[in-house]
């Protein structure tokens, strides 16, 4: 099983970037584009509905199976999370499910549920804003046949495309220069989903400029008045944070570390918040080097703007995964849409795209493999072999150094005015002597 996902994995990873480098720059690229995405669209709901409806026990060790369905369950019998019942997730991610299961009782109704939001921040993507047409296309061509939104989005239903639905209108919206709007935004990411929303906050919260205490004053006060809520109805606000402090995984740089860490040390207080404190101080960092160097005339136009403010959010959320112990390949649903369009959008050629291609096929193909490292550690599986353990933690160093590079990529993106004046047509380029007309 293991082998036949990483397989899936590669060759969807291939399909998309082969198909991809063929049509760039073709004249009948677009029309491909757009027909790729519908038709990998409408198959996603084909598999779903029909894969749950024949094989309901399919993914019975996801968290839509094990974590999802019991909290929906216990929800709909008005048990309140973390006043009833231990929850990770904020306290209207059960509500947010619970119309897909009214009508599904099946783990299918939550993978549903996430495909239905995944398709919304498509539809945000594409429709809601102006935009380079083509370009806009080749994101979702990207995202939508990218193994991450295939395997983990519409076969395991995590729930990161919640995340980038709420992160994405929240952009859309204070482009509009809606600042309370879009602070509503941020505030209902977080209590629909999960605290990892947070990451999109300084990119929104910042986006300009003008009306930035305003928004932060905004958002403030709704996540205080959401606490507030959530303590006079007997539920534990920060228990998500407590629950989840301490959990560890592979795919960061503390655990490439840890094989040359002493246990004694590993063990300290120290150790454990080491983690936390220099994801805090890298992504500080980098906000004070965004708001000094960006935008300092203030005459730059809302679409310059949004697409630095998208580059600084897929920058942080890189940084996140770096940095944070716990760094699950699923993660990347929650950014994946901002990766690719910093990517994209800041490349000008087929030499440029092959520079980011590369790790992105990388980090496809290899999403479902990563994460074992930290579950054969966990479950000390003393049969496996040491050659397979060495194979595994090589593949965790290069998916750091991957993640390395697009942080890279995607900061300077953010902080390049020239970089960043992405909105016109590019015309395309003829390939194989193809003349466009």
């Amino acid at each position: 099983m293991i082998a036949a996902k990483g397989l899936l994995c590669l060759f969807i990873a291939g399909f998309s970037t082969g198909v991809f480098l063929f049509l760039y720059g073709r004249c009948f690229e677009l029309r491909a584009l757009k027909w790729l995405v519908g038709s990998a669209i409408a198959a996603k709901l084909a598999l779903i509905i029909v894969g749950y409806s024949l094989f309901p026990q399919m993914n019975c060790n996801s968290d839509a199976a094990i974590y999802y369905f019991p909290e929906v369950q216990k929800a709909i019998s008005g048990a309140l999370p973390n006043r009833d019942y231990a929850s990770s997730y904020s306290p209207l991610f059960p509500v947010t499910c619970m119309p897909a299961f009214a009508g599904w009782r099946s783990v299918g109704a939550f993978v549903l549920t996430m495909f239905v939001f995944e398709s919304a921040m498509l539809a945000l993507y594409l429709f809601g804003r102006k935009s380079n047409v083509t370009n806009s296309w080749r994101v979702a061509f990207l995202y939508t046949c990218s193994p991450i939104s295939f395997y983990w989005c519409t076969l395991t239903g995590y729930n990161g495309t919640i995340i980038a639905f709420f992160a994405l209108l929240a952009l859309i919206l204070v482009e509009r220069k809606k600042d309370f709007s879009s602070a509503v935004s941020l505030v209902l990411g977080l209590l629909c989903s999960k605290l990892l929303m947070a990451l999109s906050y300084p990119a929104v919260v910042c986006f300009e400029r003008r009306g930035q205490w305003k928004r932060l004053v905004w958002t403030s006060l709704l996540l205080a008045v959401s606490l507030i809520i959530q303590f006079a109805m007997g539920m534990d606000g920060f228990a998500p944070i407590k629950r989840e402090a301490n959990k560890m995984t592979s795919g960061n740089v503390w655990y490439v570390l840890s094989p040359w860490i002493p246990a004694d040390i590993c063990d300290t207080f120290a150790w454990q918040a080491l983690p936390m404190v220099t994801t805090a101080v890298v992504v500080l960092a980098m906000l004070a080097t965004y708001l000094r160097r960006n935008f300092p005339s203030g005459t730059e136009s809302q679409e310059t703007r949004f697409d630095a403010a998208t580059a600084f959010l897929a920058a942080t959320n890189l940084a996140f995964m770096i940095f944070s112990k716990k760094a699950y390949t699923f993660y990347w649903l929650m950014a994946l849409i901002f990766i690719l369009h910093t990517l994209i959008a800041s490349s000008r050629d087929r030499r440029t795209i092959v520079k980011w291609i590369i790790p992105v096929f990388f980090l496809g193909a290899s999403t479902t493999v990563e994460p074992l490292l930290w579950g054969i550690v966990q479950t000390q599986v003393s049969h496996t072999p040491q050659m397979v353990v060495n194979s595994l933690w090589i593949i965790d160093v290069l998916t750091l150094a991957c993640y390395l590079y697009l942080t890279v990529w995607c900061f300077k993106a953010s902080l390049d005015r020239d970089r960043v004046s992405w909105r016109g047509e590019v015309p395309i380029e003829a390939s194989s002597g193809e003349v466009c007309g």
